[in-house]
């Protein structure tokens, strides 16, 4: 079987099959046919629900078809809404636990929010794997995630350090919202870590199985 090679990305035109395309809720959108998602509540929509709750439901209903791979984007920043950081926490906190119903991985999105982040995480008792989107922290905190068990995923922009002292088994890859073309990413990813780019994606395509296939039946 062939596996995606984005694992994240904002480009609702990527390629059936390649990509897993990121819905921000509640937008609006359609299954399509061969192609496989992620559905969370990004820390920067935070200011939808100041006022009334999300509608777990139709959140939880969505989450659960089978083309959605994971939860998320979600997560903390403390670069915006700062007024609203409890709430982006109790959002965040809900689809921890959803994803651990549901028994599908975090897409974590984290700005100056990883002491919150481990926190919840390490609170939760789940078995699901988390994954760092967007990874540009320093080696010291790449290890750190790591440590906790999670994988790094790396975009157009990263601490070359940390890149390369991520162990490959907790690698991924992935365009975010970069003009880029994934095959770029991992060309440059692979020259970072000077190996072959076969050797990169057949053991990235060895990552995703085991974070977005291992527990479903697709």
């Amino acid at each position: 079987m062939k596996y995606p090679l984005d694992i994240h990305t904002h480009q609702s035109s990527a390629l059936p099959l390649e990509s897993i395309v990121n819905i921000r809720f509640p937008e609006s959108f359609c299954f399509e046919p061969g192609c496989y998602y992620s559905v969370g509540i990004h820390p920067w929509d935070v200011c939808l629900f100041k006022d009334a709750s999300p509608d777990w439901a139709l959140f939880e209903e969505l989450a659960a078809h089978p083309q959605v791979l994971a939860i998320g984007e979600c997560g903390i920043d403390k670069l915006v809404h700062r007024d609203y950081l409890t709430l982006q926490e109790t959002l965040f906190s809900a689809q921890v636990r959803m994803a651990h119903r549901l028994q599908k991985p975090l897409l974590i999105h984290n700005v100056r929010g990883t002491d919150i982040v481990q926190r919840m995480l390490r609170g939760g008792a789940s078995n699901q794997s988390w994954v760092l989107h967007g990874f540009r922290g320093n080696a010291s905190l790449a290890a750190q995630w790591v440590g906790l068990g999670a994988y790094l995923s790396f975009g157009a922009h990263y601490n070359e350090e940390a890149l390369c002292q991520t162990p490959m088994n907790r690698l991924l890859v992935e365009t975010d919202d970069s003009t880029l073309g994934i095959e770029e990413i991992y060309r440059r990813v692979a020259l970072s870590r000077q190996m072959s780019l076969d050797a990169l994606m057949a053991r990235v395509q060895q990552n995703i199985q085991d974070v977005f296939f291992n527990r479903q039946e697709l």
